[in-house]
């Protein structure tokens, strides 16, 4: 199945609180593709920003990361890294990194986007436009409406009533051992919980945990040896130093929306892999490109020259207004993989802050990383 080999070869990680990265009944565990020492300090940047953390309104780099409650920045540039700053012994951060890993999220439905490109270019019955419920098939889900396509899925547009912070998000978070012989998977929860649902609003914005976890069960549906090559390679080709889990049922599907652990490099390697998507020669780019612009509006917002805007949604990326070219994935607790095409940066942001989903705080990040790619880029 395409997720259960990918959790063995690539590690993947927006912005709802409630689904908890701890409490999944599986396990599992990736090794490094390159064994690599634990990053270290390194670069700098003369950050200037408006921000509500000193008394003059303004932080420079290390008052950002005081504000934003930021555990780890890595940044890459051209390729390399350019600037690291860790915190993971201060209050807001110790339980936050374990194991010599940090928890990360809802950055996972921007990495599974990226693996669904890559499918989708073997796999026809995988073609944007055909209706979900075929791919769910083979998953042995019966998805109840035929006119809700893959697209609408990747864009969180399928209109199903859902809501990430309802008590309905335990559909998708396998915390319960099934009977003996009769394991507790995500395909029998969803399947479960279908019958029951209902599409107020079809093909408007919603953000749902659910739709993902769609989109990973359609994925999931291939033929066990659709992908290997590309799976045996993907790993290795981001260089992958430092070892990384990821919660799955007990079936060994990965969850698609949510909950690993692995090292801020690794998920800064990862945006590169992305970031090199966009080169007029990779294979990758007519998908990367689609991404970033098939977009709507989303519920979220930021000012730009006193005027808000909202931030648009693609195929599970988020483009800020003020971005340039950028996009950007979002976690819970102010986790970022933000990229920036023009200035051919990364940035890899984990932070645990309970403020994050204030829209000062979220847009005040996504504009330091902003600064933070045009400083280096000058």
């Amino acid at each position: 199945m395409y997720l259960r080999l990918l959790a063995f070869t690539l590690i993947a990680i927006g912005v709802a609180a409630p689904l908890a990265a701890d409490n999944w009944v599986g396990k599992i565990r990736i090794p490094a593709a390159a064994p690599a020492p634990w990053p270290v300090e390194i670069g700098d940047v003369a950050l200037d920003i408006p921000c509500p953390y000193s008394m003059s309104g303004r932080c420079d780099l290390d008052g950002f990361l005081d504000w934003q409650n930021i555990c780890a920045l890595y940044v890459m540039h051209n390729g390399k890294p350019a600037l690291y700053r860790e915190r993971s012994k201060t209050r807001h951060c110790k339980q936050y990194r374990k194991d010599g890993r940090y928890r990360v999220a809802s950055i996972t439905k921007s990495i599974v986007s990226l693996l669904y490109g890559e499918a989708m270019r073997d796999d026809p019955l995988l073609a944007l436009d055909r209706p979900a419920a075929d791919a769910l098939a083979r998953a042995d889900v019966a998805y109840p409406l035929r006119d809700v396509t893959l697209r609408e899925l990747l864009r969180m547009a399928s209109g199903m009533k859902w809501d990430d912070h309802g008590p309905e998000a335990a559909v998708i978070r396998i915390t319960k051992s099934g009977a003996p012989g009769d394991p507790a998977t995500l395909e029998k929860s969803v399947s479960a919980f279908l019958p029951g649902v209902t599409f107020p609003n079809r093909g408007a914005y919603n953000y749902s945990g659910f739709d993902t976890t769609m989109i990973g069960l359609a994925l999931n549906s291939g033929a066990d040896g659709l992908y290997p090559q590309f799976l045996s390679q993907l790993w290795t080709e981001i260089g992958a130093g430092h070892p990384a889990r990821w919660k799955s049922d007990e079936s060994e599907t990965p969850s698609p929306h949510c909950c690993l652990r692995m090292a801020p490099d690794d998920l800064a390697k990862i945006g590169q892999w992305a970031l090199d998507g966009l080169d007029p020669k990779s294979k990758r780019r007519e998908w990367m490109e689609a991404s970033i612009t098939d977009t709507h509006p989303s519920n979220l917002a930021c000012s730009v020259d006193g005027r808000l805007q909202p931030i648009a949604y693609g195929y599970q990326w988020w483009i800020p207004p003020h971005a340039d070219g950028g996009f950007t994935a979002i976690g819970v607790d102010g986790q970022y993989l933000h990229i920036f095409p023009k200035q051919n940066v990364v940035v890899a942001q984990l932070s645990h802050d309970i403020r994050a989903n204030l829209a000062s705080h979220r847009c005040g990040a996504l504009r330091a990383h902003r600064d933070i790619a045009d400083a280096l880029a000058r």
